[in-house]
């Protein structure tokens, strides 16, 4: 037998005892008092909370909060953290993304047919095909949301204009279109992006970015100037 294992086994044995000699003894004396025996001083927690609940109500402070709260959420959405350390496009330049995916192991439904084969290389493109033109741009540059409004003419049926920085709800309801914002920076992280404004189509099966230098003009919407 290994010593290691055996070393294992005994300090197990050693800890197993030592629990079960706490819970008997536990037991044995339980019965017993040592000293005077006093009521538990602390108050309970839930009943301090329902207090303060309470008294939050009979003021209003607890309508007050719930307004803050709502407020700071509001505030939030509406004004999301902006991509970091993104530079504005200095030089029209073209590059693809391929997106395709490797199965990294067997899928199956619940059934247990096979889907999909560890190894099997999968292209969303050639299952569902990219039909929109994707704006990415900072909607504090107003350069970059004048393109963004340009491409919005140009692309009426498939533009999809999605903002990195700036207030999304300011812009869409003065372009008087949808404006999105990428949370997270998911695309940002996905296409590797670096810079804006760029636009964003499918070719092929490959997705063609292009990276669009804004042209120096008078936006129609008078937007934040960047922090």
């Amino acid at each position: 037998m290994p010593a290691v294992w055996l070393g294992g086994c005994m300090r197990f044995i050693k800890c197993s005892t030592l629990l079960f000699l706490l819970a008997f003894l536990g037991h044995s004396y339980a019965a017993e008092v040592f000293g005077s025996v006093y009521p538990i001083a602390e108050p309970d927690a839930l009943e301090e909370i329902q207090a303060k609940l309470q008294a939050k109500l009979a003021n209003g402070g607890l309508e007050k909060l719930q307004k803050e709260v709502t407020e700071r959420m509001e505030k939030s959405l509406e004004n999301p953290p902006a991509a970091l350390n993104l530079a504005t496009v200095q030089k029209d330049a073209v590059r693809y993304y391929d997106p395709t995916w490797i199965v990294p192991e067997n899928i199956t439904d619940h059934e247990g047919n096979m889907i999909a084969l560890a190894g099997t290389r999968v292209n969303p493109l050639a299952v569902m095909p990219m039909l929109q033109t994707l704006i990415l741009f900072d909607g504090r540059d107003a350069d970059q949301v004048a393109f963004a409004q340009e491409q919005a003419l140009k692309y009426p049926q498939t533009i999809i204009l999605m903002a990195v920085a700036g207030k999304w709800k300011d812009l869409s309801l003065a372009m008087g279109l949808p404006v999105y914002f990428d949370q997270g920076q998911v695309w940002i992280k996905k296409l590797g992006i670096t810079q804006v404004p760029v636009r964003v189509t499918q070719a092929g099966l490959l997705l063609k970015i292009e990276e669009v230098k804004p042209t120096a003009v008078i936006a129609v919407i008078v937007t934040e100037s960047k922090k």
